[in-house]
């Protein structure tokens, strides 16, 4: 679990990537983000560095397709 308060870093070129996902959101261009400014955002892959510490968000590569015959 993420606490709202955690503090998640993302790069420029992820975030142009989340933004990309995530057209209706309003997030500023800035690295460092609280975990409730993503709150509702699609797409968010969370990892931790394992010699920082540090929360990293980057676009997630898994996509949902839907099966034609079905849907």
């Amino acid at each position: 679990a993420i606490f709202a308060g955690t503090k998640v870093k993302i790069s420029s070129a992820q975030l142009t990537k989340i933004k990309e996902a995530n057209p209706e959101a309003n997030l500023e261009e800035k690295s460092l983000f609280k975990a409730s400014e993503l709150q509702g955002l699609n797409g968010l892959h969370f990892r931790q560095d394992s010699t920082t510490g540090e929360l990293i968000v980057n676009r997630s590569t898994r996509e949902v397709k839907l099966n034609a015959d079905l849907h």
